[in-house]
């Protein structure tokens, strides 16, 4: 049979191995804060074979209080600061060409960007090793009832005491345990979608350091909203993000959700407002709801050249047990694994961040318990692990299960 070398490490004094499922923001931060602890041995997997970089599909990010507190937590937060641009506030504009401003302090990211700079501290620390083009398939009980059988994506095994699943709403970490773990993962929906836009020159009238929103004229009143925010990579550029809701089909039916779950990239070789190219009919629709709706804001991108547009808005509840832990502890899930959720609210990755900086704050307290208490087998640092996780588990669900609700409702009601 297998040989599982977990039953060594829980019968030995050997660095105990944890594998994580992502190498995103959530992956990322977890295994920094994980691999602080020296008898921890931490190996994250990210399906990827290469780090995320800047495409048409990157969106921007806003982290807020509580993602920047979780950042402060681990250390990073000055790291991650340097690397974004700082907001100061949200300029909205009504349909009746009024404009007020509001105070909504963060700071602007990208996935790619976050990502970038926590995978900087998490190698320059030296810690634990990050595995491209390697994925969590499947995870299960080792077959001598020791630690964790790992399928990665190549086919090979690997054997772990924990694991956590920062694989995204898409989880194979989840869904390999949900039935033993007692969860009910269903797949939500609402009648909302978006299209993502890049400019290359931000308008004249945008602040850089403010985010813009757009209420629609009143012939569109329900059927969208628009968000400009300047690119947070310091190009000079604009993303602009269009919000659509289903009564915007009754006037324009050309603007129907793509299938794909991953959305659709369109290219225009001559611009949004010059027409041609195999996307022809979309494109012709969008720009009437751009200039009809909000002629200020659809005039930053009459020379856009690629829209990403996105799938209807869907998230995964996990009903049953009410914990993010399963497998009496031994596994655990961060971020979109734990409580995807719609873009409405904003709070996506700043949930993530926060979840994988109270794991790894656990962890650490329950591993300085078991020194204190002068128990320090691998195994005493394995039941540590397994209280920290179900805890972790437990608690977080609170806040991301309600979370996840506020956001959806956002989505069904027309973003309010």
């Amino acid at each position: 049979g297998e040989r599982n070398p977990a039953a060594t490490h829980l019968h030995g004094r050997m660095r105990v191995p944890i594998h994580v499922a992502g190498g995103g923001p959530a992956g990322l931060l977890t295994a920094l804060m994980l691999a602080r602890n020296p008898e921890l041995d931490v190996v994250v997997h990210e399906r990827a074979t290469t780090p995320d970089s800047w495409t048409s599909r990157s969106f921007t990010i806003n982290l807020v209080d509580c993602g920047q507190a979780a950042l402060a937590r681990a250390g990073v937060l000055e790291l991650v600061r340097e690397a974004g641009m700082e907001r100061e506030h949200l300029e909205r504009h009504h349909a009746d060409g009024t404009v007020d401003v509001i105070s909504w302090p963060g700071i602007s990211h990208t996935r790619p960007t976050i990502a970038a700079a926590l995978r900087s501290a998490l190698l320059s620390e030296g810690l634990a090793r990050i595995e491209y083009g390697s994925a969590i398939e499947a995870v299960q009980p080792a077959a001598d009832g020791v630690g964790l059988k790992c399928v990665l994506s190549d086919g090979s095994v690997v054997y772990s005491s924990h694991v956590v699943g920062c694989d995204g709403k898409w989880s194979r970490v989840r869904d390999s345990v949900a039935a033993t773990a007692g969860w009910e993962p269903t797949l939500e929906s609402a009648p909302s979608w978006g299209v993502l836009i890049h400019a290359e020159e931000l308008p004249g009238w945008a602040h850089p350091r403010r985010s813009h929103s757009f209420e629609p004229d009143r012939a569109y009143a329900g059927s969208t909203l628009g968000i400009l925010i300047p690119r947070p990579d310091n190009s000079g550029g604009a993303l602009g993000m269009l919000a659509l809701f289903e009564p915007v089909l009754e006037l324009e039916p050309a603007l129907t959700p793509p299938d794909s779950p991953m959305g659709e990239v369109c290219a225009w070789p001559h611009g949004l407002a010059a027409g041609a190219g195999a996307h022809d009919a979309y494109r012709a629709a969008l720009h009437r709801v751009l200039t009809g709706a909000f002629p200020k804001f659809g005039a930053a991108f009459e020379r856009a050249k690629t829209a990403y547009l996105l799938p209807q808005a869907s998230w995964v509840e996990l009903h049953g047990t009410p914990s993010y832990a399963a497998l009496g502890g031994q596994v655990a899930l961060v971020g979109d694994a734990a409580h995807s959720m719609t873009p409405s609210r904003g709070m996506g990755c700043n949930l993530a961040l926060v979840g994988a900086a109270e794991l790894g704050a656990r962890v650490a307290e329950e591993i300085a318990s078991v020194h204190r208490s002068g128990a320090t087998s691998t195994r005493a640092l394995c039941s540590a692990l397994s209280t920290a996780f179900e805890s972790y588990g437990r608690m977080h669900y609170i806040t991301g299960a309600e979370v996840q609700r506020q956001s959806g409702m956002s989505s069904r009601s027309g973003g309010a």
